[in-house]
């Protein structure tokens, strides 16, 4: 009896270390998550996700690149809405997005204060030249001012970011989107990227990149995050770039 007794508490042992071993390796998870770093390949091997991660069709590597965290969205986010910084927006869209929120028709003046509380400088003379373009397509002008027409399309401006699906922004836009991907991946990777690296890495494993990606397009992004001192390129002869 006492052999049995103690063969089954050692197995209870046993399962309760198990159980341990799982909760350590989701606090492990969490908090690489959390820190926006790629999962190690010891807890991918844990979990199975090891194949997965390192190749694609092709068998060439993968990376495992978590999102970025998302800020507080505003109610009707979907899931499939980016976010860029308001200060990257073009007038267009935030004359519109102004206007998407707005609970009457606002003047041009009205549009640029409102801007301005936001933190953005759009001058009325701007906001007038957006109303003409846009008068009887995306904008209803009348004599109380002006509304967004009934099923135009606008970005959300709400806690420092212009809000919407993909297809609402300009490419301009995008770019900024894009641009803090970059910055994102070259974080998770601290020994740096070269440019082609990053380029691929955007295309194939972020898929929370809803921007075009391509050499090019990545290679004048690097040059303007290195002007704004957010993307450094590397000493020596490696090619390779790092988050600033």
């Amino acid at each position: 009896m006492d052999v049995l007794v103690s063969k089954v508490s050692l197995e209870m042992t046993a399962a309760q270390r198990l159980i341990d071993l799982f909760k350590s390796a989701d606090d492990c998870r969490r908090a690489y998550e959390a820190a926006g770093m790629k999962l190690p390949e010891p807890l991918l091997r844990f979990y199975g996700e090891e194949d997965a991660a390192r190749s694609g069709d092709d068998g060439r590597p993968r990376m495992v690149v978590p999102a970025p965290s998302r800020p507080p969205a505003p109610a009707e986010a979907g899931d499939d809405w980016i976010w860029i910084e308001i200060e990257a927006m073009k007038a267009t869209n935030l004359t519109l997005g102004v206007l998407r929120g707005a609970r009457k028709p606002m003047a041009p003046a009205a549009i640029s204060e409102a801007l301005g509380r936001m933190g953005v400088d759009v001058s009325r003379g701007t906001i007038a030249n957006v109303g003409t373009r846009l008068s009887g397509s995306l904008i209803e002008r009348g004599d109380e001012g002006w509304v967004l027409a009934e099923g135009a399309a606008a970005p959300v401006l709400f806690g420092g970011y212009a809000w919407g699906p993909p297809d609402v922004f300009e490419a301009q836009e995008l770019a900024s989107h894009r641009r803090m991907g970059i910055v994102h991946l070259l974080k998770v990777q601290p020994d740096g990227m070269q440019m082609m690296q990053i380029a691929n890495t955007l295309a194939e494993s972020c898929q929370w990149i809803k921007a075009p990606v391509n050499k090019d397009l990545v290679k004048a992004d690097l040059e303007a995050l290195d002007e704004l001192g957010l993307a450094k390129r590397m000493a020596g002869h490696s090619g390779k770039w790092r988050a600033a």
